[in-house]
């Protein structure tokens, strides 16, 4: 079983705080280099987009609480694949050649699977393997 998670970020409440925090940066460099009746108005609108901004980023930072349960069940079962395995057992015939094998294996190895056991049967081979679920948090330096 295979379960996949996708954190999600607001993109709009990202935006919103992006052209905020450009438009802080920016603003004392282009009212430096206005005379006084530019720089009003230039001022004209910027207060009002500043505070439309301000808004929709109180608004979206609402909806963040809401979704703390939603990011708490995430983040556990993210965790929970650093302790796991996957595991996948598959069989071919003992005709097969080893060219065919190997071919197989170099596949199975490119989706990070691992074979660790081999099993002779009547007419077939077993073959086991395993691999870790894909989590992103494997690339995270251990902090503890």
């Amino acid at each position: 079983m295979r379960i996949s998670v996708r954190l999600e970020y607001n993109s709009s409440y990202m935006k919103s705080l992006a052209f905020i925090t450009f438009l802080a940066l920016c603003l004392p460099f282009l009212l430096s280099s206005c005379q006084r009746e530019q720089a009003e108005s230039a001022l004209d609108g910027v207060g009002d987009k500043l505070n439309q901004g301000y808004q929709y980023a109180r608004d979206s930072a609402k909806e963040i609480p809401g979704k703390a349960e939603e990011l708490s069940e995430s983040a556990a079962r993210e965790v929970s694949k650093l302790h796991s395995l996957e595991y996948k057992v598959f069989e071919l015939d003992k005709s097969t050649d080893s060219f065919e094998i190997e071919r197989k294996l170099a596949t199975l190895g490119l989706e990070r699977w691992d074979c660790f056991f081999v099993r002779e049967r009547f007419d077939s081979l077993q073959f086991f393997c395993k691999r870790h679920p894909k989590t992103l948090l494997r690339y995270l330096p251990r902090v503890f």
